[in-house]
């Protein structure tokens, strides 16, 4: 009888075991496929934000050329783009805590939230 007891003790050891040895591979996988994800998703967005850039970059050269007609100098022209991108970038640089970085936080939490904590 006691040696029942012992093999049984033994057996549920090892079933233990390798369910533990089980969920530590799962959660390895599980972890490696979060992880991709989330560096595509990061790439991806990288990509498309170098391509809105260069786009970006297009529509400015053509609205200097032109504001050319208007202002009968290429480099009024070009002066006036630049000064509103310079506009720009200082209304972004006073408010980039409200326009840039709480929503980007909020949009990173919301993605990566359900995934943490689901059942």
């Amino acid at each position: 009888m006691m040696e029942d007891l012992k093999k049984d003790i033994s057996y549920v050891n090892d079933e233990t075991q390798k369910a533990i040895a089980n969920e530590v591979k799962l959660m390895k996988v599980e972890l490696i496929e979060n992880t991709s994800y989330y560096f595509a998703s990061i790439f991806s967005r990288m990509l498309l934000l170098v391509f809105a850039l260069i786009t970006l970059v297009f529509l400015l050269l053509a609205l200097g050329l032109f504001l050319q007609q208007f202002t009968g100098s290429l480099y009024m022209s070009f002066g006036l783009v630049s000064g509103g991108m310079l506009l720009l970038l200082l209304i972004f640089a006073i408010f980039r805590k409200s326009m840039i970085a709480g929503p980007v936080q909020d949009a990173v939490i919301s993605e990566i939230a359900p995934k943490l904590f689901k059942s």
